[in-house]
């Protein structure tokens, strides 16, 4: 773990995630307090780190090679927490994880769906671009047609 994200021997990422869980469940009852028949998904987030772990280095990714691990088990962790809490919630999951593992930042751009701290196409800086927006899109759409709804 980079030194960068403990604090007294403690990785400040996982308790930021773990000071979240809450949050997220109080979100979740609110809506089913103010719409209780409403269907409500919980989307993960996508690939955005190499799921093998060698990185890429560069201006474009600044991240020394031997530290896409952490970040990449981080986004691991806050969407397993997102899935617990939908399960406790009342909530549906969509991983959008899976179908989107090979298209991260680190991929030349013809293949990548995350962009870099400087996009090649119309999207933020290390956010989906239009193809993995689509691909979120598609999960989620699969994810609420294999669903039947029961409250």
């Amino acid at each position: 773990m980079p030194t960068h994200f403990t604090s007294a021997g403690t990785d400040t990422v996982t308790d930021s995630i773990a000071r979240t869980a809450p949050k997220i469940a109080q979100v979740l009852r609110g809506i089913h307090r103010r719409a209780p028949h409403a269907r409500v998904v919980v989307v993960g987030y996508p690939d955005l780190f190499p799921e093998d772990g060698v990185g890429c280095t560069g201006a474009k990714v600044p991240l020394a090679a031997g530290d896409f691990s952490y970040p990449r088990d981080e986004e691991k962790e806050r969407s397993g927490m997102l899935a617990r809490q939908a399960r406790r919630g009342g909530a549906e999951y969509v991983d959008t994880y899976a179908p989107t593992v090979g298209h991260d930042r680190c991929r030349p751009a013809a293949d990548r769906w995350i962009e870099t701290f400087a996009p090649e196409s119309p999207a933020a800086p290390a956010h989906p671009d239009a193809k993995g927006e689509s691909a979120m899109a598609g999960a989620v759409e699969r994810g609420l047609s294999r669903h039947t709804w029961h409250r």
